[in-house]
């Protein structure tokens, strides 16, 4: 009965503890979760948009060398063309012209 009587009590006051401890974690963790909710949102959001910037970056650093390769043979291409021509009118004469 006395046995009884103490595991009565000792339950007791492990609730009571328990509940003491819990109100001021929660009372203090529910404002810090507030806080940092909007805080972890924003960081994993510029982490995600991040990558598809520096992706996007990227593409757009390949489609730049790209048409700076192909302006450059161009170049080379309209250089051989004004040769071939100065080549012709230089087998033609000065009658074809």
């Amino acid at each position: 009965m006395i046995r009884a009587l103490l595991r009565l009590v000792l339950a007791a006051v492990v609730v009571v503890l328990t509940i003491m401890l819990a109100i001021p974690f929660c009372l203090l963790a529910l404002p810090l979760f507030i806080m940092a909710a909007p805080v972890v949102l924003l960081v994993v959001l510029a982490k995600l948009l991040g990558k598809g910037r520096r992706r996007e970056m990227d593409s757009v650093a390949e489609e730049v060398r790209l048409m700076q390769e192909f302006h450059h043979s161009l170049d080379g291409l309209e250089r051989r063309m004004e040769a071939l021509e100065t080549i012709l009118f230089d087998r033609l004469g000065p009658t074809a012209g």
